[in-house]
């Protein structure tokens, strides 16, 4: 469910902000499988940060698809559009 998608994604940020990455990118994963489909505007931001977080670990190929990916989910988000260019 949607709450608890955004727990995981939560707790993603977390590890993010602490650089522990691999474990940031484990639970947007988590976020990602649990989240429904129709809720677009919480996929982009899970993608977005997923490509924060490849961009972190200086993988370009990655972090260039999770941004295209929340781009897909919500066209006119800035962040993933300013990242990619």
């Amino acid at each position: 469910d949607i709450e608890k998608a955004r727990s995981e994604k939560n707790k993603g940020n977390e590890c993010y902000w602490s650089g522990e990455l691999d474990e940031a990118l484990h639970f947007y994963n988590i976020a990602i499988g649990l989240c429904p489909e129709e809720e677009k505007e919480d996929l982009a931001i899970f993608y977005f940060n997923k490509g924060m977080t490849y961009q972190k670990q200086n993988n370009t190929e990655k972090s260039k698809l999770n941004f295209e990916r929340s781009i897909l989910y919500k066209p006119k988000y800035s962040k993933p559009h300013w990242h990619l260019a």
